[in-house]
């Protein structure tokens, strides 16, 4: 633990001027306050350690990307209580279970949550609305092996969420849209039977039907839903 009232004035002021903080393989369990000294660091690691949550980062202003890679990481409902500004977050190989409260992270530009264990559509789809979101990492969860075309109800996702969103289609797992993907969008989402829109056709889209939440992310409006393709058509073709 960093002391703030220590003596060591010049050693105290090295951590100020921090911008990328290392602390992988350190057998860390718990962050502390004296993260509070590293107000001005941008990108903070803390990859294969014991971190069981997201605590204590609320004074990281100036932070911009964390990676908490390789922990035990079971849940994140109040990361958004403790993260402000983050635009890259890194969660892989965790024990997650749920997305909740990823969510509420509006500036996340990226998001790795490969090798969890996420089971259920409905996780990703949380994410789905996030405006800002470019780059979405999934691979080596239960969801992406047991629900058949999971790319395409992912992308599905997100092209649905467009009126929420400034930017296009996700890279999914590394690789962008592909133009076949965009066209069959365009024909399965964006154009489908008016009987199929919005809460009948999500219930199509996952084994055992959707919440009531989960229905009300999805447009009932076929010229909303035209508008939204349009926009992420836009971004995503070369």
């Amino acid at each position: 633990q960093l002391d703030e009232d220590s003596t060591d004035t010049q050693s105290y002021g090295g951590w100020l001027q921090l911008t990328h903080l290392k602390l992988n393989e350190t057998l860390l369990h718990s962050t502390d306050q004296s993260l509070r000294s590293v107000w001005r660091t941008r990108v903070i690691e803390m990859r294969h350690n014991k971190l069981k949550t997201v605590d204590m980062f609320q004074d990281c202003t100036s932070l911009e990307h964390l990676d908490l890679s390789f922990n035990e990481i079971t849940q994140v409902r109040t990361i958004h209580l403790v993260l402000g500004n983050v635009r890259k977050l890194a969660l892989a190989n965790n024990s997650l279970e749920s997305t909740e409260g990823l969510d509420s992270l509006y500036a996340l530009e990226e998001l790795d949550l490969s090798n969890n264990l996420l089971k259920a559509m409905l996780e990703i789809r949380r994410v789905a609305a996030l405006p800002l979101l470019e780059t979405l990492w999934t691979l080596g969860n239960p969801v992406c092996e047991g629900l058949r075309g999971y790319r395409r109800l992912v992308l599905e996702a997100f092209a649905e969420d467009g009126t929420n969103r400034s930017v296009g289609l996700p890279v999914l797992d590394g690789k962008r849209a592909t133009k076949s993907e965009i066209t069959e969008l365009s024909d399965n989402v964006f154009m489908r039977p008016t009987s199929l829109q919005g809460a009948d056709y999500a219930s199509l889209s996952s084994p055992g039907g959707m919440s009531a939440t989960d229905r009300d992310r999805y447009p009932s409006s076929p010229e909303l839903a035209s508008s939204s393709w349009e926009r992420a058509n836009t971004l995503n073709t070369p």
